[in-house]
């Protein structure tokens, strides 16, 4: 199932020109607020008709301005999930999951067996205990995971999220998170899913568009895209920071660490120079040869122009100063790592970014081209 969206549409001043294309899994709709992604779900769901644009889910056409197709709402079998979970206050949790089913019935009926069992979802989303309670008694969290389950209940062929988490405290916030990710591997549904949030993004994107002034200015895997539109990021990310794919090589019982290898790739390939860049972090889950995404952000980087001795941080990787950015009392260093030291200019193609004071960079006497070493002090492990 892919969807693919073009679409433009024009409010007073802002114009939205959005163009971008979608498959199973989550898509992250991905840009401050107010560049145009909401606008662009509500166009996919029916809520809005664009100005022009065609728009398209699987074979079928949804809306097309130059033929003048355009589906209601009703007709398109789309969830859509939204900040507030909108539920029915006076029906229980379990009718209020199945009035997704009973809206949708003769399009459940037709689906057959492509249908979500309720039992499935009310498993994936942790509602066995709440089945007889009333929306008023439940939290945030949960009321999001009953408004979630409603969605997949009408039997979509394609799901919609509008910063469902944004309401959430951020015990709740990560509590949804995890169904989130069980929905994405369990259940093989596109999902377009709109956040300002770097961190959903780094938990549960498989792909990226990113949006800009009404743009969509680029799409891609996360790591593509992040690393390198970090312009883009700029009073959306609360600590920026460079986006890695890796794998889990080992586990260290007695201390509680996993050890990482950097993939060449996002789909990681064959070894590469990239192999040899290793990372030790607090142990994750995941067995051996899982993949795992982590976020090495700029606060968390320290620079030194000579290997350290005796310290505590565990990871201390030699690399190559490349660029130098002014940031007022600040200055952002970037530098490659270098992968085997036996091999002269072996350059490892993973840029990291550290945020020193301007005393700090003049103290050391930073320069492009000059080789250094990275104390990275924290990592965050998102996926």
């Amino acid at each position: 199932m892919t969807v693919d969206v073009r679409l433009r549409h024009r409010f007073g001043d802002f114009t939205l020109d959005a163009e971008f294309a979608a498959g199973v899994g989550v898509t992250a709709l991905f840009g401050p607020s107010g560049s145009g992604k909401s606008t662009v779900v509500n166009a996919v769901s029916g809520l809005l008709r664009p100005d022009s644009g065609r728009i398209v889910v699987g074979d079928d056409v949804l809306f097309d301005s130059a033929s003048g197709i355009a589906l209601p709402a009703w007709r398109r079998r789309i969830g859509y999930v939204f900040q507030d979970a909108r539920l029915f206050p006076h029906l229980s949790v379990r009718q209020n999951l199945l009035f997704g089913r009973w809206l949708r019935r003769r399009e459940v009926t037709a689906a057959g067996t492509g249908a979500i069992a309720l039992a499935h979802v009310v498993d994936v989303l942790n509602l066995g205990h709440l089945l007889a309670r009333r929306p008023g008694s439940l939290s945030g969290g949960e009321k999001q995971r009953v408004g979630i389950g409603r969605a997949l209940l009408s039997c979509p062929r394609l799901l919609l999220m509008d910063e469902p988490l944004a309401s959430l405290d951020h015990a709740r916030r990560l509590e949804v998170l995890d169904y989130l990710n069980r929905i994405r591997h369990e259940l093989k549904l596109p999902v377009l899913y709109v956040t300002h949030s770097l961190d959903e993004v780094m938990r549960l994107a498989d792909q990226v568009v990113l949006f800009k002034d009404g743009r969509t200015i680029s799409q891609g895997a996360p790591a593509d895209v992040l690393n390198v539109h970090r312009d883009a990021l700029d009073g959306i990310a609360d600590s920026p920071g460079t986006v890695l794919e890796t794998r889990i090589v080992a586990h260290d019982t007695r201390y509680g660490l996993t050890e990482l290898a950097v993939c060449a790739t996002p789909g990681m390939g064959k070894a590469s120079p990239r192999e040899a860049i290793r990372l030790r972090v607090p142990r994750a889950g995941g067995e051996v040869g899982d993949t795992c995404r982590i976020l090495v952000r700029e606060r968390d980087v320290a620079v030194a122009t000579a290997a350290p001795v005796d310290t505590s941080v565990l990871n201390v990787l030699r690399a190559r100063v490349c660029a130098l950015r002014d940031l007022g009392d600040a200055v952002e260093v970037s530098a490659t790592l270098l992968g085997d030291a036996t091999i002269p200019g072996n350059d490892a193609g993973v840029t990291l970014r550290a945020r020193i004071t301007r005393f700090s960079a003049d103290q050391l006497r930073l320069t492009a081209g000059r080789d250094v070493y990275l104390l990275v002090k924290s990592v965050a492990l998102t996926r």
